[in-house]
């Protein structure tokens, strides 16, 4: 690189917005100046924020939202009222379950492909869902149960616009026809 910034400063800028290290045959001093090209377009800023890691805000946002949780929960209820209210949230979450599991047993009664898919991923989702809620506090609370739970919401998130193709029969049948048969032999459990 340049003697003005040493090569592990510029790689890190270069990560930090989200852009490839080294290009193909690129020098050290290429790599400088090409960083030094992005700061001068004016849209560094705005590159660090396409650069930002989804997972990492997501897991920050559960372990926010998990600390404001158990914060207000402690100063509301006791232990054995938390408990009970987890495990009543939990009832309704299986209940929700058992309807879409019920609604998704009968493919033939769905009158679009779209309807069923769109069924059986909330179905997916909700198994999950209870799967991650029904863990004990304390796994919940490490970090492995963060990762797990930021992982959750993440796919949850990204699948949303799936959903809204699927709503608004926007997708082609090149698509629909292997997504049919994904569904089928995930409800199959056959992955």
């Amino acid at each position: 690189a340049d003697d003005t910034m040493p090569v592990a400063e510029v790689i890190r800028r270069l990560r930090e917005v989200g852009e490839p290290i080294t290009l193909f045959g690129e020098t050290g001093r290429e790599r400088w100046l090409r960083l030094r090209q992005l700061q001068m377009s004016g849209n560094f800023d705005i590159l660090i924020e396409q650069g930002r890691n989804d997972f990492a805000d997501e897991l920050r946002r559960n372990i926010e939202e998990s600390e404001r949780k158990a914060a207000l929960e402690n100063k509301e209820h006791t232990e054995e009222e938390r408990k009970l209210k987890e495990q009543q949230e939990l009832e309704v979450k299986r209940a929700e379950l058992e309807q879409l599991s019920e609604q998704v047993k009968d493919k033939d009664s769905f009158k679009r492909d779209e309807d069923y898919i769109e069924a059986a991923l909330k179905r997916v989702l909700k198994a999950w869902e209870i799967s991650l809620d029904a863990r004990p506090a304390a796994e919940r609370a490490s970090a492995a149960g963060r990762h797990a739970q930021a992982f959750f919401l993440q796919t949850r998130n990204f699948v949303l616009p799936l959903f809204e193709a699927l709503q608004e029969q926007a997708l082609s049948m090149a698509i629909l026809a292997p997504l049919h048969i994904i569904v089928d032999n995930v409800l199959e459990r056959e992955y």
